[in-house]
């Protein structure tokens, strides 16, 4: 499937965010757009807190016939699964990825550069200094989810606010980088329910918002909302992009439209 059939949901130099329920198709529809991006010889760094999900659908669609062995290769070669355990190898991982983005080789194998990817995140310090040239200079970013470890620490933190202000940073850093290395960044988001009216007697309303939404507003250029549609059995988007001059665009698109696995392969995702 060409980039062009995901040119609404991702674009160069913008910020994407895509939420939903739990179970709606998030994680693989950013697998799909990864392995869009890798079959096209370019790089994908994604960053996960629960790593085991995307390597799962990796090893399905290995071992079940939907990539011959050269697409295998390249995919093995151009995605990079990071994991990150706590909201704090999160934030570091992020406001240190301009390092990932390096002019040469002779940086690469620098002694400062050495040191920072060791201390920004103790996941790269089982891989040999070699491999890190298998991670620079990507065309393509996820974070997924880059709100739950967030909301974790804030649920338990007497200081909120600060939390708020440590996510806004990241998401400062992420459209810093897409707009200077004029690449496409995908974020998926937790969803929670907002109380929005109440009744004449009193029953509440409630809708569904991303978590961290006025942060999430601010940043990012694209917005993603998942739903299934019982009706008509299958998954929806509503994508709306806000980086257009005058008022935003809404398109509602299917997601069977932009799959490249079977629909039956997503049951085992």
């Amino acid at each position: 499937m060409p980039w062009s059939h995901f040119r609404d949901l991702v674009l160069p130099g913008c910020i994407s965010t895509v939420w939903g329920r739990s179970g709606v198709g998030k994680t693989v529809l950013s697998l799909n757009i990864s392995l869009n991006q890798a079959l096209q010889g370019r790089r994908v760094i994604y960053v996960s807190d629960q790593p085991a999900s995307a390597m799962k659908t990796f090893t399905f669609l290995k071992n079940h016939g939907f990539f011959n062995s050269r697409e295998i290769e390249m995919i093995e070669d151009n995605v990079n699964i990071i994991p990150v355990g706590d909201f704090d190898q999160q934030e570091t991982l992020v406001m240190h990825a301009p390092f990932f983005f390096i002019p040469d080789e002779k940086m690469l194998r620098s002694a400062s550069y050495r040191k920072t990817l060791r201390w920004m995140d103790v996941s790269l310090e089982d891989r040999a200094i070699d491999a890190l040239e298998q991670i620079s200079n990507p065309s393509f970013i996820i974070i997924d989810e880059i709100t739950r470890l967030y909301g974790k620490l804030a649920l338990l933190s007497e200081n909120p606010n600060e939390i708020n202000k440590r996510l806004a940073m990241q998401f400062g850093m992420l459209r810093h980088i897409a707009r200077v290395q004029r690449i496409a960044i995908l974020c998926v988001v937790s969803p929670r329910l907002m109380k929005v009216d109440e009744g004449i007697g009193g029953e509440e309303f409630f809708e569904e918002k991303p978590v961290a939404s006025n942060i999430i507003n601010y940043w990012t250029s694209i917005d993603i909302h998942m739903v299934t549609h019982d009706v008509l059995d299958e998954r929806l988007l509503t994508v709306t992009c806000k980086h257009q001059q005058g008022n935003p665009h809404t398109r509602l698109i299917s997601l069977k439209e932009l799959f490249y696995m079977k629909q039956s392969s997503t049951e085992v995702m």
